[in-house]
C-alpha cells in the first residue's frame, strides 16, 4: 500500500485542509490522522459511526504499595523528576525509568502498565479511518503514532493507498509518522517563520530517504515570501506541487465540518485537485511527469486558443522538458478542445486567452489552466516549471472573440 504522508512544520498552515481534499479527491479508502495530540481530521470526513476505541498502553509507570513502605523515603530523594510527594506517586510527573523501584529496599515500589492515550477506528463499508488522542502529559506520542499507522495497515489490506495527515513540527510524532511511507508532502506557508520550519521539516524527511515536495498554502496573502520558498525548493531540487491561494470558501468549509473538496469551483479547491494530479504522477509513475501545452502559432504562444494553429506539446520530467511534438488544431467546436487534449494526456495548457467555458471543461478533466501567457511557447513551459509562469485568471469576455477562446 502506498503512503502518502501530509506535513508541516508548524501549526496553522492548513494542513488537515489539504489533507481532507487529498482524501475527497483520491476517494482514498484507507487515511490517518497521526496528529495525536490534537486530532481534528475526524471533524471534517463525515465520520457518523460509532469507532471502536482501545487503551494504548505505551510504557509503565511506578506505584507505592502502601501496606509495604516503611517510609524511609529513599525514593522521594533519589527521583529526578520530583514525581514522589508524601510516599505516593504522581502519574503526570513520572517518566517510566524505575530507579525508584531498583533502590526501594523492602521492594514496596512496583511497575505497571499505565494507559497513554485511545487508540480510535472507524471502519465501514470498506474505508478505514485510523486515529488517536494522546492522553495529557504521556511522553508516548510516538510510540501511539508508530500504533496509528499499524492499526490503517492491519484493517485495510485490500487499499492500494493511504493518505496520512502528520502532526506539525518534526517531533517525535512526525519521525514516527514518516518512517515507512513512500512521499511527504510539506505544506507550507509565506512567512518568515513558515519558511524557517519548512526546512526543517525538509530536513528531517531527507534524512529518512523518503521523497519530498512542497505546496504553498494561501500563497498570495505574501507573494514575497511565496516566490522565496520557491526559490528556495528549486535550489535543492525540491518540486513545489502548487500554490493555493486565500479563499474565504475555505473557512465556511471549516465551520460547516466539510472538506474544502466539496466546493469544487472554489479557488482553493482548483488549486489542491492540481496538486492532487501532480502527486498521483509522481507516486504511480515513479517520477513527475507531466504533458505540458501550449496553445500556438507555429512556436509562440497565441492570444487566441480555440482558433490557434496547433498546440506545442511538450513532455517534461523532473522540472526539465524531455521531448516535444506539434499537433495542428483538428478544428474547433464548442468543447471539443478540452477533451481532444485530455486524450492526449496533456495537464497543463497554456494560451494567452481563453473563454470560460473551456476552462471550466479543462477543470473537471482535472487539467491546470494557464491564461494570460505570451512569447516563445518553451520559454513559457520552462517558466512554468520553475514556478514562474502564473495564471493571469483573465478571461475572454469580448463578443467577437468568445468562439476564438473556445467558448
Amino acid at each position: 500500500m502506498k503512503q502518502l504522508l501530509v506535513l508541516s512544520g508548524k501549526g496553522g498552515t492548513g494542513k488537515t485542509t489539504v489533507s481532507s481534499a487529498l482524501i475527497a479527491l483520491s476517494k482514498s479508502k484507507a487515511f490517518a490522522d497521526c496528529d495525536v495530540d490534537a486530532p481534528n481530521l475526524h471533524l471534517v470526513t463525515a465520520q457518523d459511526i460509532k469507532p471502536q476505541t482501545s487503551d494504548y498502553y505505551g510504557f509503565q509507570k511506578a506505584y507505592i504499595d502502601s501496606e509495604k513502605c516503611i517510609k524511609c523515603g529513599l525514593c522521594e530523594e533519589t527521583c529526578r523528576f520530583n514525581a514522589i510527594h508524601d510516599f505516593a506517586v504522581n502519574v503526570s510527573e513520572c517518566e517510566g525509568c524505575a530507579v525508584c523501584s531498583e533502590i526501594c529496599p523492602v521492594h514496596a515500589i512496583g511497575m505497571k502498565d499505565y494507559s497513554s492515550g485511545k487508540l480510535i477506528l472507524y471502519s465501514s463499508n470498506d474505508i478505514t479511518f485510523s486515529t488517536a488522542k494522546l492522553k495529557t502529559g504521556s511522553g508516548a506520542s510516538g510510540k501511539l503514532v508508530t500504533a496509528v499507522k499499524k492499526q490503517l495497515k492491519d484493517n485495510s489490506e485490500n487499499s492500494e493507498f493511504a493518505i496520512i495527515d502528520g502532526s506539525p513540527g518534526i517531533g517525535c510524532p512526525v519521525i514516527a509518522s514518516i518512517s515507512g511511507v513512500n512521499m511527504v508532502l510539506i505544506v507550507a506557508e509565506p512567512t518568515v517563520s513558515g519558511i524557517h520550519d519548512m526546512k526543517r521539516i525538509i530536513e528531517t524527511a531527507k534524512k529518512f530517504g523518503t521523497k519530498c515536495a512542497v505546496c504553498i498554502n494561501k500563497y498570495d496573502v505574501n507573494k514575497s515570501k511565496s516566490d522565496e520558498t520557491q526559490e528556495y525548493c528549486n535550489s535543492i531540487d525540491i518540486k513545489v506541487l502548487g500554490r493555493i491561494p486565500y479563499d474565504k470558501t475555505v473557512s465556511h468549509a471549516v465551520n460547516n465540518c466539510r472538506s474544502i473538496a466539496e466546493y469544487p469551483k472554489s479557488s482553493a479547491a482548483k488549486a489542491i485537485a492540481e496538486i492532487w494530479a501532480k502527486i498521483k504522477n509522481i507516486l504511480f509513475k515513479g517520477e513527475f511527469i507531466m504533458k505540458i501545452a501550449t496553445a500556438s502559432e507555429g512556436k509562440m504562444v497565441t492570444e487566441h486558443f480555440g482558433h490557434c494553429e496547433g498546440f506545442n506539446i511538450f513532455d517534461t520530467g523532473n522540472g526539465k522538458i524531455t521531448g516535444s511534438e506539434f499537433v495542428p488544431n483538428p478544428g474547433h467546436r464548442p468543447g471539443f478542445l478540452p477533451v481532444f487534449l485530455a486524450d492526449k494526456g496533456v495537464k497543463v495548457i497554456i494560451s494567452g486567452g481563453m473563454g470560460q467555458g473551456a476552462i471550466d471543461i479543462f477543470n473537471e478533466k482535472g487539467i491546470e489552466v494557464i491564461v494570460g501567457a505570451s512569447g516563445v511557447a518553451e520559454d513559457a513551459v520552462n517558466n512554468y516549471l520553475l514556478g514562474k509562469l502564473k495564471s493571469t485568471g483573465s478571461v475572454c469576455h469580448e463578443h467577437q472573440h468568445h468562439d476564438e477562446c473556445g467558448e
